[in-house]
């Protein structure tokens, strides 16, 4: 079940195409690869830490994207099984809305917790062995 995890995170990634300002032909598929319960846990964030619960969380950390983000993307660098988790290691790139500023090349990492072929549970952190640590491994595992 876990290498499947990985490929419906995979499957998630190239659905949003990395943009997470972009268009909304997405919304659709909620249902497709989100629980309803959702829990979003944007907590480590340094810039307005949050938490959201559900499609309507989701919806409201798009929306706050695009307030602030003329073009926010995400590329998954590596996808990691860590059980009943999928770690992701990612690269974030983005211009903002207002000022045009660029930012780039940033490593994060997610974590990703699935029940029944769907998300519930989505973490993101900074830097990224946190994340590695909470699912307990102690470094980045050699690329196979």
């Amino acid at each position: 079940m876990s290498q499947e995890n990985v490929e419906i995170v995979r499957r998630i990634y190239e659905l949003f195409a990395g943009n997470w300002a972009g268009g909304d032909s997405w919304e659709a598929s909620l249902p497709d690869f989100a629980d309803p319960d959702i829990h979003i846990d944007m907590t480590r964030r340094v810039i307005n830490p949050a938490s959201y619960d559900g499609y309507e969380g989701i919806r409201r950390v798009r929306e706050e994207v695009r307030e602030v983000w003329e073009e926010w993307s995400t590329r998954a660098e590596r996808l990691i099984d860590a059980g009943d988790s999928v770690v992701v290691i990612e690269t974030q790139r983005g211009r903002g809305a207002n000022s045009g500023l660029e930012v780039a090349g940033d490593r994060w990492a997610s974590i990703w917790e699935l029940r029944d072929g769907r998300i519930t549970l989505f973490s993101g952190y900074h830097p990224v062995e946190e994340a590695l640590e909470a699912v307990g491994l102690r470094e980045e595992p050699p690329a196979p």
